[in-house]
């Protein structure tokens, strides 16, 4: 951490593929709120109900052409669909990580610094500055492994390595925070 003056921090930053996750995490929290939870229970009702539903039917199909009967008892239900639950888990899971690892990567997202003043915030990387005020900041989100920035329908995250510990990355979640309510309140 930097510090210019009281008010100004700064911080170097090296995003991992972790930090990335929860902070998409973090910042998909917001647009799953009110009316747009009907999508996420849409997508949940397809992962975890639709797909083990399929493994049913591929369960019956099979047992019904090659047995010529279903077995007896209702806990072949429960193992049939067990398959598919645990592919919508998976297949959930593997589009976000590989999306996060994808951001950790990037040129833009991989590395670089992060600033805060009591205008608003600053990114710079080896191949840009990318300044925005906090007014075009929506929401400032914490999580164990980062602070999130969600700005439109992007979220800059800060990881937990810029900070000398997790006490200091609360610290400085606070004090942004601080900073983040007065740019908001500023006319």
């Amino acid at each position: 951490m930097d510090a210019d003056n009281t008010n100004t921090v700064s911080f170097d930053f090296e995003l991992d593929p972790k930090s990335a996750y929860e902070g998409m995490l973090l910042g998909g929290q917001r647009v799953y709120r009110g009316g747009g939870r009907l999508i996420l229970l849409g997508l949940y009702l397809e992962l975890f109900v639709l797909i083990p539903f399929g493994c049913v039917a591929i369960y019956v199909t099979t047992a019904t052409l090659v047995f010529d009967k279903l077995p007896d008892g209702a806990h072949w239900l429960l193992i049939a669909s067990l398959p598919g639950f645990f592919l919508g888990w998976y297949l959930n899971q593997s589009a976000y990580r590989r999306l996060a690892k994808m951001v950790a990567r990037s040129k833009f997202g991989h590395a670089g610094q992060m600033r805060f003043d009591e205008k608003g915030l600053c990114v710079n990387t080896q191949a840009s500055t990318w300044r925005t005020g906090w007014r075009d900041v929506e929401e400032i989100l914490i999580g164990k492994r980062c602070i999130s920035f969600a700005i439109s329908g992007i979220v800059l995250i800060l990881p937990l390595s810029a900070f000398e510990s997790k006490a200091a990355m609360h610290q400085t979640y606070t004090q942004v925070s601080k900073m983040f309510e007065q740019g908001q309140n500023a006319t």
